[in-house]
């Protein structure tokens, strides 16, 4: 309300919106003059241009008014001018994305004759108009439409995927691809998508406000065995995407199968111990036996077990379960992890015999300490007249503390699940104790435990960092680390205090190596000076 009107209102006095109030004599209530009382001056308000001549209240001289030539984010900011209108004191500004400026996406008030919108557009074509008030606060005649464009110059360039952090660009993956692409001038974050034959309506990963140029399934588990396809797109600081890209070339997951190493084929063996080599990724395996071959269900199938190991012993339990007896087998194995099965491998014949030769007292042996996950594969010479071995293994040399019992008719046993890490120094202890019974309920053991010969192995796991800083870094770093056989997952820390305490940033990922800042829903680093660390989680779950 204009201040002459507010005074009128106070005051009390009835004048008419827009009429002059008229000077009187004062006059006492009697009707006879006061003498020497002066006459009290009507209220004047302020003198309006725009009434006074409302053809040049209307702003001219638009720019821009033409769309050929948008405005270009980042590097060009949208700038809006016109003509100075003669007594303005301010401006309304609208700016439309219809013509008839139905849905107004901004407006503004200013006291000069230029604007320049504070938020971010959406790339596309604009209407815009502006209308003068005077001091009196009488609007003025509206503007002609003027129109301009802005585009965002989003493409996103220099895809790749590899098969490690930062690597090479290849066209396959065992487990997770790491993608990266060139960063977009002005982008805040980025979307990406991963879908199996390039159904992006049911995508298998989907990353949304990523806040680098990097993204890895990972983050969220493995992907299963497949053809993906992939594509990424840019988002400005106002969340207003950008255009996806072109799906990229195909990528291909595919698992290999885990390369069997003994018994050999055909072979014939008194100690079913079955072997193969770790494959890159796998945090457990499947094992299957049966006495058929090409049978892989029902009664035929015998032993159907996981184990975190590269090595699997059937138990005595497992055995008799399904009573699976001396003569012609068939196995086969396949990697897991995340819930993900790998590709079963060739199945190998072996014929389980009895032992060709024996010995009072066994002697042990052992694959050795283990600096991986992988459980150290347990062995030892057949004593004469053993029918049944019980493996213990304990924390301290008078197996006081047993972490492990297994019984078995075979003459080896590896530990299906990881036992956790030793401390610096110490070590595992194993013996074995031999019997002449058949059953677990009648073991009749054949030696004493303080007399069962012993052995000892340590397993202290090792993640070496592969990324290495040296100065300030300006962009979220891709922080690495070497491949730990038996591990999938890897849980990761980051903090600004050496002691990483309850403000530390984790993420769990199922590969070797992430973007701070790429995970789903994770803040950027803020500036300073960071520390990190990685350790693996094994089989069982320990880290």
């Amino acid at each position: 309300m204009p201040t002459a009107l507010c005074v009128l209102v106070l005051a009390g006095l009835a004048v008419p919106a827009g009429a002059a109030a008229k000077s009187e004599p004062s006059t006492p209530p009697d009707g006879s003059a006061s003498a020497g009382a002066p006459a009290i001056p009507a209220p004047t308000r302020a003198a309006s241009p725009v009434r006074a001549n409302r053809l040049a209240s209307e702003p001219v001289g638009l720019l821009p008014n033409k769309v050929a030539t948008p405005f270009v984010y980042p590097t060009q900011p949208i700038v809006l001018a016109w003509s100075h209108v003669p007594g303005a004191v301010s401006y309304r500004v609208e700016i439309s994305d219809t013509p008839g400026f139905s849905n107004v996406v901004w407006e503004a008030t200013t006291d000069q004759n230029r604007a320049s919108p504070e938020t971010l557009l959406p790339d596309g074509r604009y209407w815009w108009r502006v209308r003068a008030t005077d001091a009196a606060g009488t609007a003025g005649a509206m503007s002609r439409v003027a129109r301009f464009a802005k585009t965002w110059p989003n493409a996103i360039s220099g895809q790749v995927v590899s098969a490690q952090p930062g690597g090479p660009a290849v066209t396959h993956v065992l487990l997770n691809p790491y993608l990266r692409w060139g960063a977009v001038p002005g982008a805040k974050e980025y979307d990406v998508e991963v879908a199996a034959g390039g159904q992006f309506g049911a995508p298998m990963f989907f990353g949304e406000h990523i806040h680098a140029p990097f993204a890895t399934p990972a983050v969220a588990g493995v992907l299963p065995d497949d053809t993906y396809r992939w594509r990424v797109r840019a988002r400005d600081p106002n969340d207003n995407p950008g255009p996806w890209t072109e799906a990229g070339p195909s990528l291909t997951k595919a698992w290999v199968r885990p390369n069997m190493t003994a018994p050999a084929d055909d072979a014939v063996t008194h100690d079913l111990r079955l072997r193969w080599d770790p494959v890159p990724g796998a945090e457990s395996y499947e094992v299957q036996i049966s006495d058929r071959i090409h049978v892989w269900s029902g009664d035929r199938l015998k032993v159907n077990q996981s184990t975190s190991s590269t090595s699997l012993t059937p138990t005595l339990a497992e055995q008799k379960a399904k009573e699976m007896g001396l003569g012609e087998l068939w196995w086969r194995v396949r990697p897991v992890a995340g819930g993900r099965y790998g590709t079963w491998s060739p199945a190998r014949h072996v014929t389980w015999a009895t032992p060709g030769s024996t010995s009072s007292t066994p002697t042990l042996s052992s694959t050795g300490d283990s600096d991986t996950s992988l459980m150290p594969q347990l062995a030892w010479t057949p004593a004469t007249g053993a029918t049944i071995y019980r493996i213990d293994i304990a924390g301290d040399p008078s197996f006081n503390n047993i972490f492990e019992s297994q019984i078995t008719s075979n003459t080896s046993w590896t530990s299906r699940v990881p036992l956790p890490d030793n401390q610096v120094g110490t070590g595992y202890h194993w013996r074995v104790i031999w019997g002449s019974g058949t059953t677990v309920e009648d073991p009749q053991w054949m030696v004493a435990e303080d007399a069962a010969p012993a052995g000892m192995f340590r397993k202290q796991t090792r993640v070496t960092p592969t990324s290495a800083y040296l100065g300030a870094v300006t962009q979220a770093p891709l922080v690495s680390w070497s491949a730990v056989a038996g591990i999938a997952r890897y849980e990761v820390e980051l903090s600004q205090d050496q002691r990483f305490g309850t403000d530390a940033r984790r993420a769990t990922i199922w590969g070797t190596g992430f973007v701070p800042g790429t995970a789903q829903g994770e803040k950027t680093l803020a500036d300073g000076t960071w520390y990190w660390r990685v350790r693996g989680v094994d089989g069982g779950g320990k880290g």
